[in-house]
């Protein structure tokens, strides 16, 4: 099962613990801001190409690296609070800690995320 289609999923349904609205409607459910990523689980991949990632969780960080579209990357399970952005068609403050090529932050929207167990 693909996490980003769970966790949407579970977001509509109401079966998450912790759920913002945001605005124009999108809404997101975040677990911590700070992960440990289990990397032998959970993998993400740019829907776009060279997808930046932010040194932390907000587009005022510094870009550490980019993803690039295709590729599947060790990431955090959950998504992460962060700052707000308006990217990949969406407005929301939802963003996954990533730990190759480097570590740090992807937008939510800008990837899709996948549990491989």
């Amino acid at each position: 099962m693909r996490l980003s289609t769970f966790m949407r999923a579970s977001v509509v349904a109401g079966g998450l613990a912790t759920t913002a609205l945001l605005g124009g409607g999108t809404a997101f459910a975040a677990t911590s801001t700070t992960v440990t990523p289990s990397s032998s689980l959970c993998h993400v991949k740019a829907i776009y190409g060279n997808t930046p990632i932010n040194s932390s969780p907000s587009t005022g960080s510094s870009v550490v690296g980019h993803l690039t579209k295709g590729v599947w990357y060790a990431s955090g399970c959950s998504p992460v609070a962060g700052g707000s952005y308006s990217a990949c068609y969406y407005n929301s403050n939802a963003w996954y800690l990533v730990t190759a090529p480097t570590r740090g932050y992807v937008k939510y929207y800008c990837v899709e995320a996948e549990i491989s167990a």
